[in-house]
């Protein structure tokens, strides 16, 4: 029998004997056909693999004398049934058992070895015969893309493959021979845990316990070098048991195998109830799942087609049927490629959101948007996924997403074909056009029942007519037809007839073109304040509208908005997604658009408009009140009638409203700035979520925010709009660390105040540029405004500001060593605070109080000031002030010889200002390294 052998060079052997490949380019042509061994290569895909997009003239006549040539080679085989090189209708097949190719043994072998009934020692076994084909490079001496995408897709593997064997050996004590390839994985592959895992367990099993810290240290270093996190609690875990010497021994309880230190994500939407049809492109994803694909097959399929066509659909009933192909889980990203409102999701949001669901804690949270990517990439590798990515924009959107593992199968919807992503990337395009006559058929017969559409078989067909065969257009109608039991189908028929026509967003040869007509059918079957509600929706900022926003919008009570939601989500147009939060599909919405512009007048339009503002405005000030009850105040003007502000009893309600609605707070201020006749909300509402923003670190979009609702005050003259909101930009600017930035806005605001006369604003002011000019070291230049903000709240009788001040002063003279005079001006701040209830402030003032204890030696007191602080940070939401004063608390810890404790301190305050992704955490991961005998 002969063997073949890509795994290293490309080579044929019979027995002991090696026969000639021949030169680079026909062994090319012997390993694009040897990776798909019994099955039909057409002559183009092997002009492809062999010589790109670009074949030269004359390619096609070189492949038929390679393939000759090969012929030859084969009938040299001289030993049992030789292989054999035919033509079959389609293209090349080389007849010749998968086994006989090591690629495609090393995969039966790694599958076999995967079989939880598999013994360890079957299991070590099986795995060393695999890892035993690997001879080197893969297709070594070939070049070209498609060879270099090959060898990558195959080498993904072979780490999995060390590690599994390592294990197996190490739970039937045989650790000696797995060292030597774990050390060279752990060469190829620095980053990932496990492989560095299984090799501490390694050397600790021979004895090397100091061997095995050494790598541990080697990984932390790099960890934090080159992705900015620190190792993971598995890791951690087995470093601080060998520290100990406690790890399972070999001889004893065999070590556990390798336990990923992160959930198995099975993020699906629901399938899809009642799908039908398909069968094809069913069968051309199956073809991608692991184990029925070539090992050279792509890793990526696109699938795309117009709106409306069923692509999610698809996906996600194709991705319930397979999920347990891929024990490692599922991912599923909404990239909202095609939103009404324009708003794609950023790939920086979604690897984020993608980390989430991985399991990455804040701590381990990279801060930039790469490094999470690098961190993404770095998660999957080796680990057997479905990721879906729904609703693309383009290319672009996509590529930061995709694994580097081979392991993985990534499937991506769009309305856009994705051609980067083919010729790039490699994608196998999918296109999904409109269901055929039988399919359409079958979705009305499982939705109304086949004696319906029996006993009225010309109706059914002039719907599926009508619907374009269009799957959201015959879900639509069939829905509608569903509500109306009694109502004939060739009523329904009619009834789409005379209301034909289309979307204006879907030109004339779009299947597309009728979706009005189709849309009409649920939407004339509405009452009026349903279909009212309906089309106001159609501008609502934000993705999706709750119940209170809707009543403030169609300006009627809750409890009545609560029944027309529901109406038009029996109607389906719309869809509760998460409970008490709706959206509608993005055609609906813009058909929603198009009826309120043609059927309601400007100024109903307008109203409603003006309603919601006044809703988000009114909420985010009760809210933000919530917070910050000592908050500065701000004049608004009385809600339109119809407004319904949503109250709150807590501020942690408060702040879980905030949470759920920044995405519409944010759409809101863009929407009120695009009017000038809504300037004064955009302006206010900006300066309201100043508090949120900050207190959560959500300090980009505070700086968005501000800046759009900036121009808008500008364009209108509004001086008092422009003053807040410079003091806005300034507090933004100043937490991401661009203090230049922040002194500049902080002095045109300063001339501003001045001009408008508000005594206050300017204390403000003057007490911003003290704290910038603190940043930046320059205490004693400080104290001057800090004063001139003292004497300002003082004239104008503002209790509050007042003692903000005098604890700022004491913060300036701490900051300047003067720390019996902090000691002085803080209690003063406490005090008058403690009279007010401000707990915001009375926690910085603490956190005064223990810097300066700490500094003049007596750090138990310093302690419990830094705990009080905590305490009230923790009540009102502050994350960042509270990371600060964790970092403090741990240098009073350590000087008071507790170092133990003050490292639990810095780990906290890592932790928070990883999540909030500010470069203070190397600061902080400084003082973790300095403490003896902490990792």
């Amino acid at each position: 029998m002969a063997d073949f052998r890509v795994l290293g060079p490309v080579e044929i052997w019979a027995d002991d004997r090696r026969l000639p490949a021949g030169q680079p380019r026909q062994r090319a042509v012997l390993a694009a056909l040897l990776v798909d061994a019994g099955r039909s290569v057409t002559p183009q895909t092997l002009l492809d693999r062999v010589w790109g997009d670009s074949p030269p003239r004359g390619a096609r006549q070189s492949l038929h004398a390679h393939v000759t040539r090969i012929r030859q080679a084969l009938h040299l085989v001289d030993v049992g049934e030789p292989p054999a090189l035919v033509w079959r209708p389609g293209g090349y097949v080389l007849e010749v058992a998968a086994d006989r190719v090591d690629v495609h043994r090393f995969r039966s072998l790694l599958a076999q070895a995967k079989e939880p009934e598999c013994p360890d020692a079957r299991r070590a076994s099986l795995l060393r015969e695999a890892l035993a084909l690997w001879r080197g490079e893969p297709l070594a001496g070939l070049s070209g893309p498609w060879a270099a995408r090959t060898r990558e897709s195959w080498r993904q593997h072979y780490p999995e493959a060390v590690v599994t064997w390592a294990y197996a050996e190490l739970r039937v004590a045989n650790p000696e021979p797995v060292i030597s390839r774990l050390t060279e994985l752990v060469g190829e592959y620095p980053l990932v845990e496990s492989v560095t895992a299984a090799l501490m367990r390694a050397l600790y099993a021979v004895g090397r316990g100091a061997d095995a810290l050494v790598q541990y240290a080697v990984v932390r270093r790099r960890l934090a070098e080159e992705l900015g996190v620190d190792p993971g609690p598995e890791l951690r875990t087995l470093h601080q048991a060998i520290l100990r010497d406690d790890l399972d021994a070999p001889h004893g309880r065999h070590p556990a195998p390798v336990t990923l230190a992160h959930p198995t994500p099975a993020q699906l939407p629901p399938d899809t109830p009642g799908f039908v049809g398909r069968a094809e492109h069913l069968a051309r994803l199956d073809a991608h799942l692991p184990g029925q694909q070539p090992a050279a097959a792509s890793t990526i399929v696109t699938v795309s087609g117009t709106a409306g066509v069923g692509k999610t659909a698809l996906v996600v009933h194709w991705a319930h049927r397979v999920a347990g192909r891929f024990p490692d889980g599922n991912l599923y990203v909404n990239l909202r490629g095609f939103e009404p409102t324009g708003e794609a999701t950023a790939p920086a949001e979604a690897v984020r959101g993608l980390l989430d669901a991985l399991g990455v804690t804040a701590d381990r949270m990279p801060r930039q948007p790469e490094a999470q990517a690098a961190l993404y990439r770095t998660l999957l590798a080796g680990r057997r996924m479905l990721v879906l990515l729904d609703n693309a924009r383009n290319a672009e959107q996509v590529r930061p997403l995709l694994p580097g593992a081979a392991s993985c199968l990534v499937v991506v919807t769009s309305r856009d074909a994705l051609v980067g992503l083919v010729a790039a990337e490699g994608a196998t395009p999918l296109r999904l056009d409109l269901l055929d006559r039988g399919e359409a058929w079958s979705l009305l017969a499982g939705r109304l029942g086949r004696h319906r559409l029996s006993a009225e078989p010309g109706a059914a067909d002039e719907i599926v007519d009508l619907c374009a065969r269009l799957p959201l257009a015959l879900s639509v109608v069939a829905a509608h037809a569903v509500m109306r039991p009694d109502v004939a189908l060739a009523v329904l028929t009619g009834e789409l007839r005379e209301a034909r026509g289309g979307l204006d967003a879907f030109a004339a040869n779009d299947p597309t073109t009728n979706l009005r007509s189709i849309f009409s059918c649920s939407y004339r079957a509405l009452g009026g304040e349903a279909a009212r509600t309906f089309r106001l929706i159609g501008s609502h900022p934000g993705a999706d509208i709750t119940v209170p926003s809707a009543a403030s919008m169609s300006g009627v009570p809750v409890r009545q908005a609560r029944a027309l939601l529901t109406e038009l989500t029996d109607n389906h147009l719309l869809a509760e997604h998460t409970a008490g939060r709706y959206a509608a599909h993005d055609l609906l919405r813009a058909y929603a658009a198009e009826l309120a512009n043609s059927l309601d007048g400007r100024s109903e339009r307008d109203g409603a408009t003006h309603r919601v503002l006044d809703h988000y405005l009114h909420t985010a000030h009760a809210a933000a009140r919530m917070l910050e009850p000592h908050r500065e105040p701000l004049t608004l003007a009385a809600p339109r009638s119809g407004v319904t502000p949503t109250a709150f009893a807590t501020a942690a309600e408060a702040l879980a409203w905030f949470v759920a609605e920044r995405s519409a707070l944010v759409a809101s201020v863009q929407l009120a700035a695009a009017a000038t006749r809504h300037t004064a909300h955009a302006w206010r509402l900006a300066w309201i979520l100043n508090t949120f923003f900050s207190r959560q670190g959500y300090w980009h979009d505070q700086a968005a925010v501000q800046h759009i609702a900036l121009s808008a005050a500008r364009d209108a003259g509004d001086k008092d709009g422009q003053a807040h909101l410079h003091r806005g930009l300034a507090r933004a600017y100043f937490r991401l660390g661009r203090h230049d930035e922040a002194d500049t806005h902080l002095r045109v605001a300063l001339a501003l105040c001045e001009e408008l006369g508000d005594p206050v604003a300017e204390a403000r002011v003057h007490g911003g540029l003290g704290f910038i000019l603190n940043q930046r070291g320059r205490h004693r230049e400080s104290l001057p405004h800090l004063r001139r903000a003292l004497g300002l709240y003082a004239r104008a009788g503002h209790p509050d500001g007042y003692a903000e001040s005098l604890n700022a002063l004491g913060w300036s003279h701490a900051l300047l060593g003067n720390h019996h005079q902090t000691l002085v001006y803080c209690h003063q701040a406490l005090t008058l605070m403690g009279r007010l209830g401000d707990c915001h402030g009375q926690a910085n003032v603490w956190d005064s109080l223990g810097y300066a204890h700490h500094h003049l030696g007596q750090h138990g007191r310093a302690i419990e000031c830094y705990r009080q602080a905590l305490q009230l940070f923790q009540h009102t939401g502050e994350r960042y002030l509270r990371a600060e004063t964790l970092v403090r608390l741990g240098d009073a810890l350590l000087a008071a010889d507790e170092p133990g404790r003050a490292n639990a301190a810095w780990a906290d305050a890592l932790c928070v200002l990883s999540d909030l992704g500010h470069p203070d955490i190397d600061l902080v991961r400084a003082r973790l390294r300095s403490v003896p005998g902490f990792p």
